[in-house]
């Protein structure tokens, strides 16, 4: 019996020295309040310095769209035979969206072709014409000068006769030549004009293939089937490009985030880069809702692009801001109050004090001080 109680008071001897050596260094200190000396653990002395407080406020948020761009086919019509995109699809510039068959522009096109062709042929004729009369007019030529040299050795009626016979022919050949000449500047603007309405229902062809022109997440499709007849200019889908999408995010304790204020928002464990953002009337494509509470919610302009996430779709979410930066801060655990009064316990050369602040901004674990600390002064954390 004696040996049992022997080996229970060397235990418990252990494992008070044990418990003694885990709890660190102590300090033996005296207390003004107490007017008594007391042994505080080393790691509790806390000296104040100067940081930054973070708010940070949990919720839920959701991706909304801030304007929309409009996909249609410009000044054509036709049957939809392709409808390359579904609903949250993500689209770049360049892609092909949609493509339709124009008959008409079709039909138009190859009566074109025949127009050119025809007025190629006519421009031939004409510059075979033109050929043939340009050889006509110098003989007209040489016969002018044979009767004007045969005149000159003898004036008589009959080479004067023959004189004015040359210089009628000459002078209806150059009058021919002058016309056939016209003619082929007519040709050459007839098919100039032919080439360039082949040029533009060319273009025309090629915008039945609805080719985005921006990048983004399509939102909206019209319900077209295969083989429906699309007018021009109607829509066929909506995309919001990725400088256009907001963040909605829920929660409570909004009140510090103000507009303009960089924040951090992490969606779903991934952070982004924001800005608390104010909506204007009409700015959103989904309404501003006008029965929830206003204090419940903010939206957010994100300065990277979202990845992996759809419109609509409601998620986890955060909001850290910095609401002050180069202050006084304590931890919480050290604060002291009784209701009329907050002060701390105040370490210096060995002796405690109480000493009454003032505090400020509240973050987590951490409290401002506004008055009645200075950076390097010494506190207690707790016991």
């Amino acid at each position: 019996m004696k040996k049992c109680k022997v080996l229970s008071m060397m235990l418990i001897f252990f494992m008070t020295t044990l418990i003694s050596s885990c709890s660190g260094p102590k300090l033996t200190v005296f207390s003004s309040k107490t007017d008594s000396t007391q042994t505080v653990d080393e790691d509790k002395i806390y000296e104040v310095k100067k940081t930054s407080l973070t708010s940070v406020t949990s919720g839920t948020a959701l991706l909304v769209a801030r304007r929309e761009t409009s996909l249609y086919f410009n000044d054509v019509s036709g049957i939809i035979t392709k409808l390359n995109i579904r609903v949250n699809d993500k689209i770049k510039p360049g892609q092909i969206i949609a493509e339709i068959v124009s008959e008409e522009l079709i039909h138009e096109m190859e009566q074109l072709k025949l127009s050119l062709d025809k007025a190629q042929l006519e421009l031939q004729q004409i510059e075979l014409n033109i050929a043939n009369e340009t050889d006509d007019l110098e003989i007209y030529k040489m016969y002018l000068e044979d009767a004007k040299k045969a005149l000159e050795n003898d004036n008589n009626q009959e080479n004067l006769n023959e004189y004015n016979r040359a210089l009628i022919t000459y002078r209806q050949g150059e009058r021919s030549l002058e016309i056939a000449k016209k003619n082929r500047e007519i040709a050459n603007l007839e098919i100039e004009s032919i080439e360039k309405s082949i040029k533009y229902t060319e273009q025309r062809l090629n915008d039945c293939k609805l080719v985005s022109r921006v990048e983004g997440i399509v939102t909206y499709i019209e319900g077209f089937s295969i083989m429906d007849y699309i007018p021009s200019e109607k829509i066929i889908a909506k995309v919001v490009e990725p400088r256009n999408i907001v963040v909605k995010f829920i929660g409570n304790n909004l009140d510090g985030l103000e507009y303009g204020m960089k924040v951090k928002v992490k969606l779903n464990d991934k952070e982004y880069d924001a800005v608390v953002y104010e909506p204007i009337a009409g700015d959103l494509i989904q309404p501003l809702d006008t029965t929830e509470e206003s204090s419940n919610y903010i939206y957010l302009e994100l300065e990277q692009q979202v990845e992996g996430l759809k419109l609509g779709e409601v998620m986890n979410a955060s909001v850290s801001a910095l609401i002050a930066e180069g202050v006084i801060t304590i931890p919480r655990s050290a604060l002291r109050t009784d209701g009329t009064k907050t002060w701390v316990e105040k370490y210096k050369d060995g002796k405690i004090e109480e000493t009454e602040i003032v505090i400020g901004l509240e973050s987590g674990p951490n409290i401002e001080v506004v008055k009645g600390l200075t950076e390097g002064d010494k506190i207690i954390k707790g016991y």
